[in-house]
């Protein structure tokens, strides 16, 4: 094969596709839009899911305690649930009596009789009971609104308890502490090391959900380049020029070889333009539920995760090249590489849920069989700082890639491109 017959097909490939604007700006726009246009979409409609919660005081009371002195009223807890409620966009209806069907509500928040005296006592526990839908998610988190500010409620009104207690028997102001009777015991400062010991960076400490989140981008990249190893091959047959191209001086591996590294350039800009995506995506989604998100990247892993995007596109293209060339139409050809692109999609979409360094052994050498194990592993170890293993996982995937494009090139043959048999 020789080197500069790759170079003219590849610089012919790229020129075709700068001239098909459709194509370039579907596989650099397709990520950017396409992953930032869900999370917008979660967002947007997550304010447009209202949830009708009842608050009904049953027991509409203000009791004193005359022993502790301390008064509690259940419409100090009706309005304090009804604006957190309010605050997140529920609507919220407050009642004195139970109304008729408790069907029309997502949530229903019932303050029982004897609440006030309950809550003031040395013996006695107050309860409010939650009646929830089920399989209604946004009830589910008015209900986790409903017991943040119960928990709130209590913490208060606990201090106040211990409060009195102290002043009953005789200890004066600074002599105690509330948080040291209420919470004797409590969980020290969590301190979040690197693998090597050394204490961790903000930036270390988010680099494995950055990480996941480049191996679930890797999804987004190989099906493009796969849609265009299709066209260049099956469509150029359709097209009737591929026999064009063939009769020059190029030899058919060069031919083949110049698309599929076309095909997998054409990737790797794709990857690029996902990883911004894919970073607005999660802003996106973490202002959904109200969170929050740090857009913050490791350059060298952005860089690792470019070239492992190219071989892993590179590996996909090669894999599908034999079964693509053997097709007669656009529609067949389409249906294999899919197929191909779903291997790596189900591994894909493992990385991002699964750490693949603390697989079992047992599990995970089976596993690296698929090259795309290998593109996982790449990025995992480097943020688990094994920079070594995860050179060497890079190095078979490289060699992987060249293997199997060496393979599906020397499998094609100009009567299997133009007769597809």
């Amino acid at each position: 094969m020789r080197p500069r017959a790759v170079e003219v097909v590849v610089w012919k490939e790229l020129l075709d596709l700068w001239r098909d604007k459709k194509t370039l700006f579907a596989a650099i726009l397709l990520p950017v839009v396409s992953m930032p246009l869900i999370g917008l979409t979660v967002l947007l409609l997550s304010t447009q899911q209202p949830v009708n919660v009842a608050i009904v005081d049953m027991d509409n009371t203000t009791y004193s305690n005359p022993t502790l002195n301390v008064t509690v009223s259940s419409e100090w807890l009706v309005g304090n649930l009804t604006r957190a409620l309010a605050a997140t966009g529920c609507n919220v209806h407050a009642y004195t009596y139970e109304p008729g069907n408790l069907t029309l509500y997502d949530l229903v928040v019932v303050v029982p009789k004897w609440f006030s005296r309950n809550a003031t006592s040395l013996t006695e526990q107050a309860r409010v009971e939650i009646i929830r839908k089920a399989s209604v998610q946004p009830a589910l988190n008015a209900e986790n609104t409903v017991l943040s500010t119960l928990s709130q409620f209590s913490r208060n009104l606990s201090e106040v308890k211990v409060g009195q207690l102290a002043l009953m028997s005789g200890l004066g102001p600074g002599s105690f502490s509330v948080d040291s009777i209420l919470q004797p015991v409590v969980a020290g400062p969590i301190i979040v090391i690197t693998p090597s010991g050394a204490p961790a960076s903000p930036l270390e400490q988010i680099k494995p959900f950055i990480a996941k989140v480049l191996i679930l981008g890797l999804i987004f990249v190989v099906s493009p380049a796969s849609m265009y190893v299709v066209d260049g091959i099956v469509g150029e047959r359709e097209r009737k020029t591929i026999e064009l191209l063939l009769a020059t001086p190029l030899g058919v591996s060069e031919v083949i070889t110049g698309k599929l590294i076309a095909a997998s350039i054409l990737g790797l800009v794709s990857s690029l333009s996902d990883v911004a995506s894919l970073m607005v995506y999660m802003y996106l989604i973490a202002l959904s539920v109200g969170g929050f998100f740090w857009l913050v990247i490791d350059l060298k892993l952005v860089l690792l995760h470019a070239v492992t995007a190219f071989f892993t596109i590179l590996v996909t293209v090669a894999i599908a090249t034999p079964f693509v060339t053997r097709t007669q139409g656009v529609r067949s050809a389409s249906n294999i590489a899919t197929m191909v692109n779903m291997i790596g999609m189900a591994l894909f979409f493992s990385g991002f849920m699964i750490d693949y360094p603390k697989i079992e052994p047992s599990i995970l050498y089976p596993l690296m069989v698929l090259p795309y194990t290998h593109s996982i592993l790449v990025i995992q170890d480097y943020v688990y700082g094994m920079v070594y293993y995860s050179m060497l996982h890079l190095a078979v995937l490289v060699a992987v890639s060249i293997l199997l494009l060496y393979v599906g090139v020397k499998s094609v043959s100009p009567e299997k491109i133009l007769l597809a048999k």
